[in-house]
């Protein structure tokens, strides 16, 4: 009996449409969970901002609407403008206050990358760029994947951190990165992906090596706090032998925790879902259907 009610609630949250779904985890937990928590210091900043990240999911099939509007509107160029507003909504906010108060303080640090809505223009963002692969496949990008990552990396190494946020770790500086990077991280995957040939930086990317450790990136991301204070504890993180050997601790457990708990999960999640629902592409199937499609319409 207890099984039937908790696939009845499975469903009727299934069946709900996103416009009622929002307001109903909202109403409870809004005030209780995300604001509450902004106010306070997050223990583990990963796990958190992947939290940040349900309101895009939830509200996907609003904006795969606004994408697939754009597209029939505009064509390319609407893409391109969509892509370009969720830019401004999402880097403006942050640049502004920069500018105006000469620094952010930790309460905008936190609403620019913990609160939820903040994810929503990026989301939106990358969703835009995978409707632009697909449309210009086969276009001749020449050297935008390149030109792309050139940048972030001279951003990231050379452009100096303000010295407002000396005292603090990367108070403010971070978010700002994350947001700020995020049209030339689109420009790469869309020059990457619309060409045969990836350029140096596709085909670096692409080194088994790094493909490997790639597979491990999310696992990584959300173990590195929870291990890097647990260690801290006993010994100093400080010290790089001891960084070392958490890092190599740290990649190990990501592995294991993948193969023996993450895949045997997902395999059993696959058995439980009917059968009728449509099956996901195999992953070396991912890029291989993209570029057997037909050549989109060009704007």
């Amino acid at each position: 009996m207890g099984r039937s009610r908790m696939r009845r609630n499975l469903l009727w949250l299934i069946r709900m449409r996103p416009n009622r779904l929002i307001p109903v985890l909202c109403k409870n937990h809004r005030k209780r969970a995300w604001d509450r928590s902004l106010r306070a210091r997050c223990p583990n900043g990963p796990s958190w901002f992947i939290f940040a990240l349900l309101p895009s999911w939830l509200l996907y099939p609003l904006s795969r609407n606004m994408v697939q509007y754009a597209e029939d509107r505009g064509e390319g160029h609407g893409l391109l403008a969509l892509a370009a507003a969720a830019f401004l909504v999402s880097f403006g906010p942050g640049l502004f206050l920069l500018l105006v108060n000469g620094n952010i303080t930790m309460q905008q640090h936190n609403d620019m990358m913990f609160w939820p809505p903040s994810q929503l223009a990026d989301f939106l963002l990358g969703m835009t760029t995978a409707a632009l692969v697909r449309r210009y496949k086969g276009t001749r990008l020449k050297g935008l994947a390149d030109l792309s990552m050139l940048l972030v990396l001279l951003v990231v190494f050379l452009l100096p951190r303000p010295p407002q946020t000396y005292e603090m770790h990367l108070n403010g500086w971070e978010p700002l990165l994350d947001h700020g990077l995020a049209p030339l991280l689109a420009a790469f995957i869309l020059g990457s992906c619309v060409e045969e040939d990836p350029g140096w930086s596709g085909r670096l990317l692409a080194h088994p090596a790094l493909v490997s450790l790639g597979d491990l990136s999310f696992q990584v991301y959300i173990f590195q706090r929870p291990m890097h204070d647990t260690i801290g504890l006993l010994l100093s993180t400080e010290e790089m032998d001891v960084f070392m050997a958490y890092m190599v601790s740290l990649w190990l457990f990501a592995g294991i925790y993948k193969v023996f708990v993450e895949d045997l999960v997902d395999a059993r999640i696959k058995l439980w879902a009917p059968r009728s629902e449509p099956q996901a592409v195999p992953r070396e199937q991912e890029y291989g259907l993209l570029s057997r499609s037909s050549a989109p319409e060009r704007a």
